[in-house]
């Protein structure tokens, strides 16, 4: 694959200049281009040319996890924990939590930084634990 680039871009060798370097970034963007297209996600079509519906069920948090986090949020001051359940878990943008609230979008964003501070000290006490 990597010959067939080379002899593709020929025309783009400039004459005199050295051969082996031209050759390395063609092979280096050959390479890239190989990895791209293998991450790349494949779908088998059914025979009536559709996608086909996927088979195991989203995975969702495990109970425990999911316990475990109702009980660090819950757990937060009530600033911090408004302040994520609006932008994060509600969707508001961090102006329209700030007007919720009736502060700051910058208060906000520090609250959002804060309670998630806490909540990751949290929540790896209940890693270390489990």
């Amino acid at each position: 694959m990597t010959f067939a680039k080379v002899h593709r871009a020929r025309a783009s060798y400039l004459r005199g200049a050295p051969l082996l370097p031209w050759i390395l970034a063609i092979a280096r963007r050959s390479f890239f281009d190989e990895r791209r297209a293998a991450k790349s996600r494949t779908e088998d079509l059914s025979n009536d040319g559709t996608l086909p519906e996927p088979t195991e069920p989203e995975a969702e948090l495990p109970s425990e996890l999911s316990d475990a986090l109702d009980r660090a949020l819950s757990g937060l001051p009530e600033s911090y924990r408004e302040a994520i359940t609006l932008t994060k878990i509600t969707g508001l943008s961090v102006a329209e939590a700030a007007e919720v609230l009736g502060t700051t979008p910058t208060a906000v964003k520090l609250r959002v930084h804060r309670g998630y501070n806490q909540l990751r000290d949290r929540l790896e006490a209940f890693r270390r634990g489990a």
